[in-house]
């Protein structure tokens, strides 16, 4: 999703239609920096790396305080409770795929 972002102001400033070039500049920036580190996070989380597990469990919460809070605000309270049922599934999916910990983690030689 933040890729998209990106790629969306990326488009928006090619085309003339930005209102301000650097903030659409600014936001494709942040939003490709975040998408990049979403890859790379998956990448570890695939490998089983146990490093980038809270990196991980902190996008999850952040999608249940920035989405799901203000849909359930707002009234769409089945949407949020999809998005929450997502998110919780998700961490609890991260962290049975990292459990085994990596060998190559600092963490395991302890």
């Amino acid at each position: 999703m933040p890729l998209g972002f990106a790629v969306w102001a990326l488009v928006v400033i090619v085309t003339g239609r930005a209102v301000v070039v650097r903030n659409d500049l600014l936001v494709g920036l942040l939003m490709l920096i975040t998408g990049l580190g979403l890859v790379l996070v998956a990448t570890r989380v695939r490998e089983g790396r146990a490093g980038v597990r809270i990196a991980a469990l902190l996008w999850q919460a952040l999608l249940l305080l920035a989405v799901a809070g203000p849909m359930w605000q707002v009234g769409r309270r089945l949407l949020a409770a999809v998005v929450a049922v997502w998110a919780v599934t998700t961490g609890v999916a991260i962290v049975k795929a990292t459990a085994g910990g990596d060998p190559r983690s600092p963490a395991a030689g302890r």
